[in-house]
């Protein structure tokens, strides 16, 4: 049976942390492990999942959960309360719900504070074969070449013959491969990082060892010989399944240009000398990458959600190393990470919600909450530094966060770096204000799509103060949430919504509990509640447990306002 290990690795040499392993996730084969009856439940859940494979693609963490309820202490969790169709939501259904998920997510709570879960949908960290053979470029979408492509080479490489695989699993994937036009064409890279070991192997003119393997892939794979194949012309060939958008002429002729002019002449002397100093550089900044995140690189994606009480191990204490500057990497002393501390990649969002996080603990009456003179320590120029904000790419989530958590460290500092704070807050909300769609939405690039992103444009414009009635930004968005409650009282939002630009309900017409978490949370935040009585795709596997909590906690906040209010009057 698999189990999973938390904060481990101190007796292996070759790992590295700078926190005592807090946050490292792996997985163990024990044979040995579990009892009769759970190894019964783990065939269950596996047979399920296969038997629904098509319409379920989630593992929705089963074991993990299994064994983290074994491992914590047990809580009493009390009956649920129904409700029926328009029967009155009272203050015990309220408080009843919420005490049955905030006991249950306690006990999936991993020994060194934080919440593991799934982090699912790319390609690259859960692929899913698709009903037509292929495999797609995340686990709700269609087959594109890039998926099927590199999962059909995985396989072989890793062993499975051409015509393996349950159902005719690998013959079915070619076929879709050769259907669709073989593997000539580009595939989509993942940014510098990616680039750099890319070209450093193009700029060495690596080549493998020409193997029966590769031979074979090569017969199978392409709709001709390979010894035939024109690849001047297929240089800007791409499949149609993965042509999202579609690259200019000018592109395609500067391409052309590097290949015929510009690269002959750097492999011959003296220019060939450029060519090796070039790549004595990338080693160099991929060395560099290996040791400032302990080998993790930031291709490990996963959004922290999960709020993690051990914030002195969280945020990082330490700039890169070196002459960071000269790496493209920036400064993270103060910061909240991408991932886990070891990993060392600094993002906003992250540091938004890291900070929220501290201020509203160092609020709270807990026995070791954290003090309120170590706050200003955590460098709060990581979000208020104006210029940051008006450079590269911006996002209306990440934006939304620096508003709200430097919002809230104004209030508890209102004369530390007061006018700087305040213009970064002014700047941000007009991005905000100005990146609103005209039917009153915005777009999300970090969840799907329009309601989370709408979700975020509320929360930033209501930091000021702004409720849909005093705010046409805010009455703006109410109505285009409204517009969407489907009949059965909830939201769905498909993640063709993320490509098409259009919102689009989910398959069916189906309510799904996450999104709308999301739009309550923006109705109440938006002051809607008192009005109104009544996609690469990512899949976070504790989304269901955090924003329904999250959405009923600020439900029973707003109930206990209002009754307070009436006492008061």
């Amino acid at each position: 049976m698999w189990k999973l290990k938390i904060a481990e690795g101190k007796e292996d040499p070759w790992l590295v942390s700078v926190n005592n392993y807090i946050g490292r996730q792996h997985w163990e084969f024990d044979p040995k492990a579990g009892t009769l009856e759970e190894r019964a439940n783990v065939e269950r859940a596996r047979e399920g999942f296969k038997r629904n494979r098509f319409t379920m693609r989630q593992s929705v963490d089963f074991l993990m959960r299994m064994q983290l309820r074994k491992e914590n202490p047990s809580v009493e969790i009390p009956e649920a309360i129904k409700l029926e169709g328009t029967e009155q939501i009272t203050e015990q259904a309220v408080e009843t719900t919420l005490k049955r998920a905030v006991g249950y997510f306690s006990t999936i709570q991993a020994h060194d504070g934080h919440w593991p879960a799934e982090s699912a949908g790319p390609l690259f960290l859960l692929p899913a074969l698709t009903e037509d053979g292929g495999w797609g470029f995340h686990i709700e979408g269609q087959s594109t070449m890039f998926g099927s492509a590199l999962n059909y080479i995985t396989l072989r490489l890793l062993g499975e013959g051409p015509d393996d695989g349950e159902d005719d699993a690998m013959a079915r994937g070619r076929r879709w491969i050769l259907d669709h036009g073989g593997v000539i064409g580009k595939m989509l890279s993942y940014c510098r990082l990616v680039y750099l070991p890319m070209s450093y192997l193009y700029g060495k003119r690596f080549v493998a060892p020409i193997t029966e393997l590769i031979q074979s892939l090569r017969r199978e794979l392409y709709t001709q010989p390979y010894s035939e194949i024109d690849w001047n012309k297929a240089r800007n060939t791409c499949a149609k399944e993965d042509l999202y958008h579609e690259h200019p002429l000018v592109q395609d002729v500067l391409w052309g240009f590097l290949h015929h002019f510009t690269e002959p002449i750097l492999n011959r002397w003296p220019f060939s000398k450029l060519r090796e100093k070039a790549l004595k550089t990338i080693m160099e900044h991929i060395h560099y990458e290996d040791v400032n995140s302990r080998y993790l690189c930031t291709a490990c994606i996963e959004k922290v959600v999960s709020l993690q009480f051990e914030y002195n191990l969280s945020v990082i204490r330490e700039n890169p190393s070196g002459n960071f500057k000269e790496m493209y990497r920036h400064i993270s002393k103060g910061a909240w990470m991408f991932s886990i501390h070891d990993q060392g990649w600094q993002v906003s969002d992250s540091t938004a919600e890291g900070l929220k996080a501290a201020i509203l603990l160092s609020q709270m009456s807990l026995e070791n909450k954290i003090e309120e003179e170590c706050l200003p320590k955590m460098e709060v120029s990581q979000l208020g530094n104006p210029k940051e904000l008006s450079g590269g790419l911006r996002y209306v989530e990440c934006t939304s966060s620096a508003i709200q958590s430097l919002s809230l460290f104004k209030k508890l500092y209102p004369t530390r770096r007061r006018e700087e704070i305040e213009e970064c807050i002014s700047k941000g909300i007009r991005f905000i204000e100005e990146s609103q769609n005209y039917d009153g939405s915005w777009y999300g690039c970090w969840g799907i799509c329009f309601t989370y992103g709408t979700w975020f444009g509320v929360e930033a414009l209501a930091t000021l103060g702004g409720k849909c009635y005093n705010s046409s930004s805010l009455s703006k968005a109410c109505e285009f949430l409204l517009s969407k409650q489907l009949p059965d009282g909830g939201w769905g939002e498909s993640y063709l919504s993320c490509t098409n630009k259009v919102y689009t309900n989910l398959q069916g017409n189906r309510s799904n509990l996450v999104h709308t978490s999301w739009a309550l949370l923006a109705l109440m935040k938006a002051g809607q509640a008192r009005a109104f009585m009544k996609n690469c795709i990512l899949n976070y596997a504790s989304f269901r447990n955090i924003f329904p909590i999250w959405a009923l906690g600020e439900y029973r906040n707003l109930q206990m306002q209002e009754e307070i209010s009436t006492i008061t009057n």
